[in-house]
């Protein structure tokens, strides 16, 4: 985790190797936790993951409902390109829009430093 403004209203996380039926739940508790805090802008920076499973990509969608929901927040993503189940998934179910994504974490967090 990186946080990224003092007043911990930003976090980069950043995973590394797979989030599967093992991992899952608790990438999901964690990312709940966050919210919990405070932070309003959870970055997901994907360079270090290996492989999403269903289970994961179905996290993902979930984070983004709940940021928004509870907190006003948004949930980004970055290095969506080193994942591509992730960007095709998204396509075949219209839910590209959804997510805002992000070659780098200064292209992310740009309108915010």
């Amino acid at each position: 985790q990186e946080p990224l403004i003092h007043d911990q209203v930003a976090l980069i996380i950043s995973p590394t190797g797979d989030i599967d039926d093992r991992s899952v739940r608790q990438f999901e508790q964690q990312l709940q936790d966050y919210l919990r805090v405070g932070y309003r802008f959870l970055i997901l920076n994907c360079a270090g993951l290996r492989a999403v499973n269903s289970g994961g990509l179905e996290v993902l969608l979930k984070m983004i409902e709940t940021s928004h929901q509870e907190s006003g927040g948004i949930f980004l993503l970055i290095q969506v390109q080193s994942l591509p189940q992730i960007s095709k998934f998204f396509d075949m179910l219209g839910f590209s829009p959804i997510f805002t994504s992000f070659t780098n974490k200064q292209e992310a967090i740009g309108p915010w430093i």
